[in-house]
C-alpha cells in the first residue's frame, strides 16, 4: 500500500513508467513458496492492477521474487527480481 499511496509523483508521470502506482490496487497474493533450507524461503508475490476492460477482475500486474531470511529478527528479505505479468 505504501507504493500505491505515495503521491510524490504526478499521475501522468506514473502512467508513463512501469510499475505505475496508479494502475496498482494494493492487493497481492502469494503465488509460490519454496525452499529446502529451513532458514531461507523463496516467495513469489503477484500484485494486482485495476481492471482495464469491462468484466475483468483480479488482473495480475507485477511479480516479485523474494528471499526471506527466517533467522533475522525482525525477518529480512532480499528482492531477487521483478517482472511484468
Amino acid at each position: 500500500m505504501e507504493a500505491v499511496e505515495d503521491g510524490s509523483g504526478s499521475g501522468e508521470l506514473d502512467n508513463d513508467f512501469f510499475p505505475s502506482r496508479l494502475a496498482m490496487t494494493g492487493e497481492y497474493y502469494i503465488d509460490l513458496i519454496a525452499g529446502d533450507n529451513p532458514t531461507n524461503v523463496m516467495v513469489m508475490l503477484h500484485f494486482l492492477e485495476h481492471p482495464f476492460m469491462a468484466g475483468q477482475t483480479d488482473v495480475d500486474y507485477l511479480g516479485y521474487d523474494l528471499s526471506l531470511d527466517l533467522t533475522a529478527h525482525p525477518m529480512t528479505y532480499e528482492l531477487w527480481g521483478s517482472s511484468a505479468i
